[in-house]
């Protein structure tokens, strides 16, 4: 049976399809076979098992952990992943354009907004899941792509709650949290939802008290506590002394 690798992403199933090792880190590589089944897999079996182990695929977990998987990318200082690097993986395999670069990039923003956080305020208007649906169907564009980038660019300092970075920390924090609820009752992680969803980022201080919950998983990457583009809490401080 063939498979195409689709993105990286997060699981809470530790088992990789192809030989059931653990797949410790909370990332793995989406799959999907030609009857449309999705499955996961580590790095290595993703590449041996896939039908296009070169190309470069959307990491929707991009920027938001400290550290990353050696096989993904070296990444910015002190080994983290940085946002373009880590979407495809670029340093470690080589980028064949920048041009390519920035259609990945459009491509894991798009599916954030709509698929993975539609659920958020603010999130998905018309064009964009009209995009997502040609997206899933075939093949996006220039022009769209074009579009895709013009957007990331504007809002980047317009309204970074919904820039590249902010997106790729709302999505890991709120998978976790989902992740953790599920498996046990807490106010305080209940709380941290409601503040994600309010105010669409969550403090420095909230993202070290999440990354906490992570150390009864060995193995797991943290999250970096400034994955965010803004600290809600600032951004409250000075919407108060402008009044």
């Amino acid at each position: 049976m063939a498979y195409i690798s689709l993105r990286v992403d997060f699981s809470t199933n530790d088992e990789c399809n192809f030989c059931g090792n653990r797949l410790r880190s909370g990332k793995v590589r989406i799959l999907v076979d030609d009857e449309g089944r999705e499955v996961q897999a580590g790095p290595v079996c993703a590449k041996n098992n896939s039908v296009n182990p070169k190309e470069k695929i959307p990491d929707l977990t991009a920027a938001a952990f400290e550290g990353d998987e050696p096989e993904l990318t070296r990444g910015g200082p002190g080994g983290q992943a940085t946002a373009a690097a880590s979407v495809i993986g670029e340093v470690s395999r080589g980028a064949t354009n920048k041009e390519e670069i920035q259609r990945r990039m459009a491509e894991c923003y798009l599916l954030l907004r709509v698929e993975k956080l539609g659920d958020f305020r603010d999130m998905k208007f018309e064009r964009l899941v009209t995009l997502a649906e040609k997206l899933r169907g075939a093949v996006l564009a220039d022009g769209d792509y074009r579009y895709l980038n013009n957007l990331m660019a504007k809002v980047q300092t317009v309204r970074p709650e919904v820039s590249i970075k902010n997106l790729q920390a709302i999505y890991a924090c709120n998978y976790w949290i989902n992740y953790f609820l599920a498996k046990e009752s807490s106010d305080f992680i209940s709380d941290l939802k409601r503040s994600l969803h309010r105010d669409l980022a969550l403090t420095p201080g909230q993202v070290e008290a999440l990354n906490k919950w992570f150390k009864n998983r060995p193995g797991m990457l943290s999250i970096k506590p400034d994955a965010f583009a803004f600290n809600p809490a600032e951004r409250r401080k000075q919407s108060k002394q402008s009044e």
